[in-house]
């Protein structure tokens, strides 16, 4: 009703609720996984492009939220009921950050570490800066500044000499 067309309209274009569902899903991950991809890509120090890569993600999602709060917390209603869809996007989002983190390993000659649970490690030290729910609740503490500190933390952590 907002955007001015019927029901009808829009199931011209989308032939079922869940298409429809599908596609907005796609679209709030669309633009953050190309720009991730970007970053991954790139051949640049694998601990830079960590930071690039969880920094990336606060601030695109940060920007949503600044810009429509509304609107935020409606694609976050969206996700929770529909959260099979959302997680073949998270396992886009993670397999990025466990090739990152096996770069780094090799990078330091660190080979003998278990990538998996380094890849869990940096999720879990990160999540406050990459979880659109935390960001939503906790918007005043999703600061570069500290995820800087936090990135920080992992990689010393990660390359601490065993």
């Amino acid at each position: 009703a907002r955007a001015g067309m019927s029901q009808s309209t829009a199931y011209r274009v989308f032939p079922s609720k869940a298409a429809l569902l599908k596609a907005l899903i796609a679209g709030w991950f669309q633009a953050i996984e190309a720009e991730l991809e970007i970053i991954s890509e790139k051949k640049e120090d694998p601990a830079d492009q960590l930071r690039q890569y969880i920094l990336c993600q606060l601030q695109r999602k940060r920007e949503r939220f600044d810009k429509n709060p509304a609107l935020f917390r409606a694609y976050l209603e969206i996700a929770a009921q529909n959260m099979g869809l959302v997680e073949q996007h998270v396992q886009v989002i993670h397999r990025g950050m466990a090739h990152l983190i096996e770069r780094l390993l090799i990078s330091k000659n660190l080979t003998h570490l278990d990538v998996t649970k380094a890849t869990e490690l940096a999720e879990d030290i990160t999540s406050q800066f990459r979880d659109p729910r935390v960001i939503a609740v906790r918007r005043a503490d999703c600061t570069d500044e500290r995820a800087n500190a936090a990135i920080d933390f992992l990689i010393t952590g990660l390359c601490r000499p065993v």
